[in-house]
């Protein structure tokens, strides 16, 4: 009976450890002539220069985020791209252009100048 309890309680285990997806690692680069203020997870916030990029861990408990320009706030929903999309590393970048729209990109290398085909739910807009 022990063994059996056992059992079940390391399948329990398993299923709890491969159905929570580990931290995304998105890489956010500014691809506007102002500085931003990302604010993200618990209130962190990241200040980002014109033209610059730095990388974040983005949890699976994360729902939303913000971006400050000019003093205007504007609230965004996180969209996971599907795991085609961030394969192999669980990681991705979003370009946010000056229009308000952030884009999902696959390279490493930002600003893209030709955007990729977006994942469903891209770009994302800030919400209303």
């Amino acid at each position: 009976m022990s063994s059996r309890l056992s059992a079940i309680s390391v399948i329990a285990v398993a299923l709890l450890l491969t159905a929570s997806p580990p931290a995304v690692k998105v890489s956010v680069y500014n691809n506007t002539t102002d500085p931003i203020t990302v604010v993200w997870l618990r209130g962190q916030r990241l200040v980002l220069a014109p033209h610059s990029a730095s990388t974040l861990p983005f949890p699976p408990v994360l729902e939303s985020f913000s971006v400050v320009r000019r003093g205007v706030q504007r609230d965004y929903i996180i969209r996971y791209p599907g795991k085609e999309f961030m394969y192999p590393s669980y990681r991705y970048g979003l370009q946010i252009e000056a229009t308000g729209k952030i884009y999902a990109v696959q390279s490493s290398t930002m600003p893209v100048a030709h955007l990729p085909l977006q994942p469903s739910g891209y770009p994302l807009v800030p919400r209303r």
